[in-house]
């Protein structure tokens, strides 16, 4: 899933800047706001993922 969201983000710029024949200043913003938006989704997903094996850990513990 890490990896994933990106690879679609990734892939619908190509087929944007192809099929759409951007230029110039549409494509440089849709590249970026493209970045930024994989990378915020893979922080989020990669914290989530965290905070829930963080919380199994303490779990395991109190079970103790």
């Amino acid at each position: 899933m890490r990896i994933i969201i990106p690879l679609i983000i990734a892939a619908l710029l190509v087929f944007l800047t192809e099929f759409e024949h951007l230029t110039g200043v549409p494509l440089i913003l849709a590249w970026v706001v493209g970045f930024l938006l994989a990378m915020g989704l893979t922080a989020y997903i990669e914290v989530k993922i965290r905070m829930q094996v963080m919380h199994d850990e303490d779990v395991k513990n109190d079970e103790k």
